[in-house]
């Protein structure tokens, strides 16, 4: 004849039960009183105490990556981390400080991470912590140019965001950033670049750019021309690639773009 008391006076009764079904799901610590009855006696009560411990969530920091890194770490603070990837604390990743996620498509993954009390062995509840894998960005539109040695040379130049330009496509070397890209070069041949773009913290794989410098040609092969008075004056011939005529030795004035000159003069 089991007697079960929510209070010490034994005014209030929860139950006549060999077993108390208390309820309670919240941290801390409850008395109940119980006794027994034997041929019409009620003994003194005894105290029994349920103590429902609670473990606070460990500290958990969220993590992004590019599509193509590492993976990275997600991390724990806490005692005794275990790590699951649901909410509900089914689907054991690893009893660990870490997490190396083997996520690599883009996307937004959580994970769930609880700590142990090492006194009482309870299990807190998940925090969870974010693993973002970002996609990159296409690369920028790079631009070629040339010009002739010994002129002023033209800066390479891109589109894009945030652009920083190299001079291997390992992207070694990081030469200078901006849509303008002033090379330097004053050599002959051709000076290749590669110029990447970076959204989102993530940078994208390069376009490449080539200044080239092309060399100055041999002048032309022309001859001189003498003939008398009232004779017919025949034309100036040179030869050579797109042959310009001038009047003037500065190549100033341009009298004419063509092999040959009729000069005109009698």
């Amino acid at each position: 004849n089991i007697n079960w008391y929510d209070d010490p006076a034994l005014l209030i009764l929860l139950v006549s039960n060999d077993s108390l079904a208390t309820g309670e799901t919240v941290s801390g610590v409850y008395d109940y009183y119980v006794t027994q009855e034997v041929l019409g006696c009620i003994s003194p009560a005894d105290t029994v105490i349920l103590t429902i411990d609670s473990t606070a969530v460990p500290v958990t920091s969220d993590t992004v990556i590019c599509v193509g890194d590492a993976a990275a770490p997600l991390v724990a603070v806490g005692n005794d981390i275990n790590w699951y990837s649901d909410p509900a604390l089914t689907l054991f990743e690893i009893n660990n400080d870490s997490l190396f996620p083997s996520d690599d498509l883009a996307g937004v993954y959580s994970y769930f991470a609880t700590q142990t009390d090492l006194i009482t062995g309870c299990e807190s509840v998940g925090d969870s912590g974010t693993y973002i894998v970002t996609s990159r960005p296409g690369p920028p539109a790079a631009l070629d140019d040339n010009e002739c040695f010994g002129q002023p040379m033209p800066d390479l130049t891109a589109v894009g965001l945030n652009l920083q330009w190299y001079d291997t496509f390992t992207l070694d070397n990081l030469l200078g950033t901006g849509a303008n890209f002033t090379t330097g070069d004053s050599t002959v041949g051709p000076h290749k670049y590669y110029v990447t773009q970076t959204v989102a913290d993530c940078e994208s794989a390069p376009d490449s750019a080539t200044l080239t410098i092309n060399p100055i040609p041999p002048p032309p092969i022309a001859s001189d021309t003498a003939v008398c008075v009232g004779d017919s004056v025949p034309n100036l011939v040179a030869i050579g690639t797109n042959i310009n005529w001038y009047d003037d030795p500065a190549l100033l004035i341009l009298l004419v773009s063509n092999d040959s000159l009729a000069t005109g003069e009698t």
